[in-house]
């Protein structure tokens, strides 16, 4: 078996792969393989040409420093058992420290996936706090965002709210530009999207007072968010390099 970037021919493969392993829509697979895939961002295991495993990244950047957002590891059921997915994550590090990234995080799905991860060094860290919420009278002022309009904002927010907190910018948002509906207002952010009478907030960050009128300002009953506070500890995280920042306060976009 052999690792290294995948071909073109082998994207079939790939979905493949990520459908057998997480059972996401076609939909969600048009949209990452159409926004956010790179062959430079990504490694797979090759038995010949068939693809064993893969795993993808995303640049984001903490404290100035550029580190690389893990997603989608998946080993194929035919292959499982035998080490693969160790032997890719070894090489993934190896692979990152080279092209200069100084840190690695990641979103384990389980607590078992949580403890293969703890012992290849990742540590838990950027707690989340998560709420519910029924729409109020009054509303809040919000519109939508383009992606750069969402990152500009987020930079601001960061700047005043969470100066430890990861910048996902770039392929990130055009991902979530593709899941989600992207709003700002005053001294807050959303992404977020409807799911049947509930608002769905991937990343929320303001005053968690504010949600309650966005509820109610974007139609729906009740809403569901996710920000930045005291809660479970969301990601894990590996320094790379001695000089890798410390680990994120906050992790917001997710693409679980």
């Amino acid at each position: 078996m052999t690792i290294d970037k995948p071909a073109d021919r082998q994207i079939s493969q790939l979905r493949d792969l990520w459908r057998e392993a997480f059972g996401d829509s076609g939909e969600f697979l048009d949209a990452f393989f159409h926004t956010a895939y790179s062959p430079k961002r990504s490694l797979c295991v090759l038995d010949g040409t068939k693809v064993a495993a893969a795993v993808y990244w995303f640049d984001c950047e903490l404290q100035g420093k550029k580190i690389a957002y893990l997603y989608a590891l998946a080993t194929a059921i035919a292959y499982r058992g035998k080490g693969i997915a160790h032997k890719l994550m070894d090489e993934v590090h190896s692979h990152l420290l080279q092209q200069c990234y100084e840190a690695v995080i990641l979103v384990p799905g389980t607590e078992d996936l949580a403890a293969f991860y703890e012992a290849m060094g990742y540590s838990s860290c950027a707690p989340m706090a998560e709420f519910v919420c029924a729409g109020a009278p009054d509303a809040v002022q919000l519109r939508r965002a383009t992606p750069e309009e969402y990152a500009q904002q987020r930079r601001y927010l960061f700047s005043l709210l969470e100066p430890a907190g990861v910048i996902q910018e770039g392929e990130n948002l055009a991902f979530l530009a593709a899941q989600a509906e992207l709003y700002i207002g005053q001294n807050l952010l959303l992404a977020a999207y409807g799911q049947g009478d509930t608002l769905v907030g991937i990343e929320f960050l303001g005053e968690t007072q504010m949600a309650s009128g966005i509820v109610q300002a974007l139609g729906y009953a009740k809403g569901s968010f996710r920000t930045r506070g005291q809660g479970r500890n969301f990601a894990m995280y590996r320094p790379l390099r001695e000089s890798a920042p410390s680990a994120p306060a906050y992790f917001g976009l997710a693409f679980d």
